[in-house]
């Protein structure tokens, strides 16, 4: 990977001279670097190899929407130096982000410092659903010169039974079977519950891995929100419900409900909250589970700090699908 990053900092910053690159063991659709130059500056390249039929997808559109983000918000993101392609791969190049990283120190801050950095991340949710306004739901591309949907759904119950039945696809196709097992059951639900869900709730940005493990924290502040690729437009509760579960439920389990509250305290800092049945909030929250138990490979993800083993992070998700199952809303 050596060759390629000194090959995206030659190709964006032609003067620059590399000291040191670090590759993190993170990441699963793309590749990161942390690199410093000989001037001091230290910078992030991610990289992914270069898809000719991702027309305004990929990471041009992360590089606009970040751009977007600090241009039409207070959210705070690194700034976008260049993006481009060499050697078959796409690039984007930011500036790295004071601090360190909040999933590995979110379990040591203070009460206090937790819950205003949760709180402040409710905010901002709210800041970016308040920004960014779409026609329809469905993926977020750079098309042209702006940020729109490819081809917008505009029935709200047809494009949401599809993403539950997409994230029912990464589900059985993962490693747990005692997550696996519950396919049905949730099939079940969405059927029975699909008609009390709006037909077309406005259609606001849905960055759908908004959460502590990406993000940095100095001081006990937020100091940057990291990861905007594969944006998404979907109705604001879902957003909500998916942020809260990765962000309140995920580290302690004696502070979600202080954490959870203040979630959504700071987002009513900005707007209210959006108006949904208990039918609805359950549905949302049923998919906010079953979207973050498996990752892109097809793995269990692992809640907490030091993070779960395999069993114990299926037992997590499979204990809060079966809440949410069984008529839990928190959100």
């Amino acid at each position: 990977m050596d060759r390629t990053v000194r090959a995206v900092v030659a190709d964006a910053l032609p003067e620059a001279t590399v000291s040191g690159i670090e590759t993190p063991a993170t990441g699963n659709r793309k590749r990161t670097a942390f690199v410093s130059l000989a001037d001091g500056r230290d910078l992030v390249v991610q990289t992914r190899p270069a898809n000719p039929e991702d027309t305004g997808a990929g990471l041009a559109t992360e590089a606009r929407l970040a751009r977007e983000i600090d241009r039409r918000t207070e959210v705070p993101v690194p700034r976008v130096l260049a993006g481009g392609t060499v050697e078959g791969f796409e690039y984007l190049l930011t500036e790295r982000a004071p601090g360190e990283d909040l999933h590995a120190r979110f379990v040591d801050l203070s009460r206090a410092d937790r819950e205003a950095t949760v709180r402040s991340m409710g905010r901002w949710l709210a800041a970016l659903h308040d920004a960014f306004a779409f026609e329809g739901y469905g993926s977020v591309v750079l098309g042209g010169d702006r940020l729109l949907v490819a081809d917008p759904v505009t029935d709200w119950r047809a494009w949401f039974r599809g993403y539950v039945e997409r994230a029912l696809s990464s589900l059985v196709d993962g490693t747990s079977e005692s997550l696996a097992g519950l396919a049905s059951r949730v099939r079940e639900a969405v059927d029975a519950g699909l008609a009390d869900l709006p037909t077309d709730p406005a259609a606001r940005l849905f960055p759908w891995d908004l959460r502590p493990g990406n993000a940095t924290v100095g001081g006990g502040t937020v100091t940057a929100l990291l990861d905007w690729g594969e944006p998404l437009a979907a109705a604001r509760g879902l957003s909500l419900a998916k942020s809260a579960y990765v962000t309140a439920d995920w580290y302690l389990p004696g502070a979600a409900d202080r954490l959870r509250s203040a979630f959504l305290d700071g987002y009513r800092d900005r707007l209210a909250l959006p108006d949904r049945s208990s039918t609805e909030r359950r549905l949302y929250r049923i998919a906010a589970v079953v979207a973050s138990a498996v990752d892109s490979r097809g793995c269990v993800t692992r809640p907490r700090y030091p993070e779960l083993g395999d069993e114990a992070a299926a037992a997590f998700h499979r204990r809060h699908l079966l809440a949410a199952l069984d008529g839990e809303t928190p959100v």
